[in-house]
């Protein structure tokens, strides 16, 4: 088989690969980068996927726990991983309650998250990016 017939048929198994039963499309788009998270301020409740980007050079993690800036009430908010990057570290090192991956620079994971109306806190649970201002706020309605 020629060269562009294999990569023909390669791209070809990967639409059709993705297209079943693969990772749903993504509600929200998260983006970690250094000490500062970008997200959507209003989120809607109930059940829905985000993609995480690490844009930075660090690693870095998203922790979503109900609460305001510095603050959580309650326990960190379970994130069902839809897809984990090959480099992607699970957080068992992390000082703080989270199933939240660590990404590497340049990683991309997917996760659902269930939210009920109110204010969430997200945050980086590295040690100290949270303190330097890696957390954001959003809105559920």
């Amino acid at each position: 088989m020629g060269l562009r017939r294999l990569s023909a048929a390669v791209v070809l198994l990967g639409l059709l690969a993705g297209g079943c039963g693969g990772v749903p499309e993504a509600d929200t788009t998260v983006v970690l980068s250094e000490m500062a998270i970008d997200v959507e301020l209003w989120q809607s409740m109930g059940r829905s996927v985000w993609e995480v980007r690490n844009v930075g050079q660090a690693h870095h993690n998203l922790t979503i726990c109900p609460g305001d800036p510095g603050t959580c009430v309650g326990e960190a908010v379970t994130q069902d991983v839809l897809a984990k990057p090959a480099d992607a570290r699970d957080p068992d090192a992390l000082p703080d309650s989270t199933d939240a991956l660590v990404l590497g620079s340049g990683s991309v994971t997917t996760v659902a998250v269930d939210l009920e109306p109110g204010r969430y806190r997200l945050y980086c649970a590295v040690p100290n990016h949270a303190a330097k201002g890696m957390e954001a706020i959003i809105k559920v309605r």
